[in-house]
């Protein structure tokens, strides 16, 4: 008879030669039986089952070369690690709190008829998706390049998408593997395009372009639909989805955009999915600075004796600072019956009592750490001759005058 130490190191000895997951045939081909391979999620509880019959005179479970159980006695020193059965048909153990560090082959061993028989079974331990390292909120001038990060563990390994949340409807700017990028105007450049399924949003206005592309249109609101992308390649090439006159390269992890515009400020979502527990969000807010640019400045009447009130409206990030002067000189708040005030992208001129000295032509100044930018604006008394725009309406009505001139001028000729 064998002394049941030396049997424990046999059979531990011999565990070590098999390959997991194959159980081991010896004599008898259904004996001993585990069962096939187990996966449960992190934190739950693994339960190794071992069938065996009243030929077995000892058994034991092991984790590699480490000996868990033999037969009722504990050889682990893991809180975690308890028997469940030890019948003439069943021997099974259970794991609580499962963690990373306990996937791999489990083995039970037999002993019967003074020969020891094994069997694995291999334990998949299951990881929900977590962002473990992303980018800070960043502030860049616009024109700059900017790459954001977005690093994510779980078993299996997560995919990343990065979407960008504009404020105008949610429009998915990011690729994945198994995906297709997609563009605002519903195009993608020739090589950008791999086998696989692209999700379309943003009221339609994203679709799955290229070549050998299936194209998905007509919908409307926040409505979605896939459309299914051809490719020519064996290997699935990357992804690199691209803004209309901009770089923007989605590429796993990590998310870069070439020349930045103000447009592309804002909100930009990373989400991390392998199936496992509902997906891990975080987002990265992307300021962008750019000079000012006044996009409202119109002309304004009033009759001598009454209030008037000059509007100057500019753009810019960081916000723009308002002066106003008349011809060349600078005006103060309060000074002559005049207010200045200028509360966030608007600045205005307030007359309290409108005399005729008040008329003529001012100029709104809006800057910032980028630069300025100016308007002419015009405050006019009752029968003066003007075209209530602004600068820039000013300018475009000039040219559709000369344009209009130089027609008649052709015709007559």
């Amino acid at each position: 008879m064998y002394h049941p130490a030396c049997w424990i190191v046999f059979t531990a000895t011999t565990a070590l030669l098999f390959i997991p997951g194959v159980p081991v045939r010896s004599g008898d081909a259904t004996f001993p039986k585990a069962m096939d391979n187990v996966t449960v999620r992190q934190g739950e509880s693994a339960t190794l089952r071992c069938t065996v019959d009243d030929r077995v005179t000892r058994v034991a479970w092991l984790n590699r070369s480490t000996i868990l159980y033999a037969g009722n006695d504990k050889w682990s020193i893991d809180n975690r690690v308890v028997i469940l059965s030890n019948t003439k048909t069943q021997y099974s153990i259970k794991i609580h709190n499962v963690d990373v560090y306990d996937e791999g082959p489990y083995t039970c061993s037999v002993q019967t008829d003074n020969h020891p028989k094994t069997s694995r079974v291999h334990l998949i331990v299951q990881v929900p998706p977590q962002i473990v390292n992303i980018s800070s909120d960043i502030t860049v001038n616009e024109g700059s390049s900017v790459t954001l990060m977005c690093l994510a563990f779980g078993r299996p390994e997560p995919t990343v998408t990065w979407r960008h949340l504009s404020g105008k409807g949610e429009g998915f700017w990011g690729a994945t593997r198994d995906g297709c990028g997609v563009l605002p105007e519903g195009g993608l450049h020739r090589s950008s395009c791999c086998g696989g399924t692209a999700w379309q949003w943003d009221g339609g206005r994203q679709g799955c372009g290229g070549l050998f592309v299936g194209l998905v249109w007509g919908l409307s609101g926040v409505q979605h639909r896939r459309a299914r992308c051809w490719t020519r390649w064996v290997t699935v090439p990357r992804v690199y989805p691209r803004l209309p006159g901009q770089g923007f390269v989605s590429e796993d992890e990590y998310l870069e955009i070439t020349g930045i515009t103000r447009e592309q400020s804002g909100e930009y979502e990373c989400s991390a999915v392998n199936d496992v527990a509902v997906p891990d969000v975080r987002k990265v807010k992307v300021t962008v600075n750019y000079p000012p640019y006044i996009s409202n400045a119109k002309n304004t009447g009033a009759s001598v004796g009454q209030k008037g009130i000059l509007q100057c409206e500019a753009s810019a990030v960081p916000v723009a600072e308002f002066q106003w002067f008349k011809e060349d000189t600078r005006l103060a708040n309060g000074l002559e019956g005049v207010r200045i005030e200028s509360k966030g992208r608007l600045s205005t001129l307030t007359f309290f009592n409108v005399s005729e000295k008040d008329y003529g032509n001012y100029t709104c100044v809006a800057t910032n750490k980028l630069g300025n930018t100016n308007a002419s604006i015009i405050l006019y008394g009752p029968g003066a001759v003007h075209d209530g725009g602004n600068a820039a309406s000013r300018v475009a009505t000039g040219l559709c005058l000369w344009a209009a001139l130089l027609a008649r001028l052709l015709l007559d000729f």
